[in-house]
């Protein structure tokens, strides 16, 4: 009974357990598809995926039922095709050098079609996960994105924070880990900087203007007039007293009316001394007109000097003047 019983329980667990899973048929699809068997190939990997395969052999079955399917001029149904490879294993690709190139934009059309899976987990705290600024509820997190580049960020208590960059690829899963941390301090303020002060440079010296010599006073260009005129004057009146001299002179000698004797007395006196200035002012006049000349004659580079001088017997001029 009891070996009966062992029997059994050995039968049972037979039974019970998973059934092996028969390796894809790749050789086959390949070959058939080669032929241009693409129904053939089509049947073959339904039945293979009924059957039940791994993740990375069912990926690469449907890529020869996409591609046959694509042979028969399917393209909506080969993208399904391909779709769900990418599904099945995010790492599947087509051989770029084997497969047609309808086959391979068909392909990418499929694969940027098939979103990414996300998983963020945050340590540090409590925290909600922000995906290119949109709550996505808290942390840990798994969903699915489109292929591309995404901004993940976990906000905590207060000003706990963290957050990353990750770029995702199509059918592919990406594991995102995030430590929340406090922001660092701003960095202190820049000191603004005094401000120049503009110093106005010391003004050149003026140039130094050599100043002409003064001209010579105009005046003393016609101070030849003075002992020109004088002497005129002198010799005018040195005429009128020897006139008088003369008209004495004649009355003495009775040429003239009969003479008193106070008026002889007078004429006795008189015309000797009128007779003596009158010569004296002619000879000091023609002194002064003869200066006058010689200052003209020098005048204006080299002004003349004049000066007269009168002595108990008789008189002179003097006419000083530097050399040209």
């Amino acid at each position: 009974m009891t070996r009966a019983l062992a029997l059994g329980c050995v039968l049972w667990a037979a039974a019970a357990a998973p059934a092996p899973k028969k390796p894809a048929p790749l050789a086959e699809l390949k070959k058939d598809f080669a032929a241009g068997e693409f129904e053939r190939v089509i049947k073959k990997a339904d039945a293979a995926l009924k059957a039940g395969l791994e993740p990375q052999d069912a990926a690469q079955v449907q890529l020869w039922r996409g591609q046959a399917l694509l042979g028969l001029g399917k393209e909506a149904q080969a993208r399904g095709a391909f779709t769900s490879a990418v599904e099945a294993w995010g790492e599947v690709e087509l051989d770029v050098q084997r497969a047609s190139p309808d086959a391979l934009r068909v392909f990418e059309q499929a694969r940027a079609a098939v979103p990414a899976t996300l998983e963020v987990t945050v340590s540090g705290g409590e925290a909600t996960v922000h995906i290119d600024g949109k709550d996505f509820g808290p942390a840990p997190l798994v969903t699915q994105l489109a292929s591309g580049s995404h901004l993940v960020e976990a906000r905590g208590a207060g000003e706990l924070r963290a957050k990353s960059e990750v770029v995702l690829q199509p059918g592919r899963r990406r594991q995102v880990e995030l430590q929340l941390q406090l922001p660092p301090p701003p960095p202190p303020e820049p000191k603004p900087e005094p401000e120049p002060v503009a110093v106005a440079p010391a003004p050149a010296p003026a140039p130094k203007i050599e100043q002409p010599a003064p001209p010579p006073p105009q005046g003393s260009s016609k101070l030849w007039l003075a002992p020109l005129g004088g002497g005129v004057v002198l010799g005018v009146v040195g005429g009128v007293l020897l006139w008088q001299a003369r008209v004495a002179y004649d009355a003495l000698n009775g040429s003239g009316p009969a003479l008193s004797a106070e008026e002889e007395a007078s004429a006795l006196r008189n015309g000797p001394t009128f007779q003596s200035l009158g010569w004296l002012a002619i000879g000091v006049g023609a002194a002064a007109a003869v200066t006058g000349v010689v200052m003209l004659a020098l005048a204006p580079s080299s002004p003349a000097q004049a000066s007269v001088f009168v002595t108990p017997g008789g008189g002179g001029v003097m006419v000083t003047a530097p050399l040209p």
